[in-house]
């Protein structure tokens, strides 16, 4: 019997242009788990919560500065699983 999964990831890549792209490495992890929904959600980058290598790596990809979470649409998107899992549960 196969549980329902539903995976997530965070990122910042193209906030600047309101699209956040899923993280290419992620895929094959993905693909293994065959989630019933992936979603991405904008992140936040707070340089002063980071070491020195990461705050290098974010310098050179220009990542933006801030939070840009979208906590309405995070709870949407957890209701539905609820409301699917209720349905899921019910046969």
């Amino acid at each position: 019997h196969r549980l329902p999964v539903w995976t997530f990831s965070c990122g910042l890549a193209g906030v600047a242009s309101g699209e956040v792209l899923d993280p290419e490495r992620a895929l094959p992890v993905l693909r293994s788990v065959d989630p019933i929904d992936h979603v991405t959600f904008r992140g936040r980058l707070d340089p002063a919560v980071l070491g020195l290598r990461e705050r290098s790596v974010v310098r050179t990809g220009s990542a933006p500065e801030g939070d840009f979470r979208e906590w309405d649409r995070i709870r949407a998107w957890a209701r539905g699983i609820a409301a699917q899992l209720v349905e899921h549960l019910a046969v």
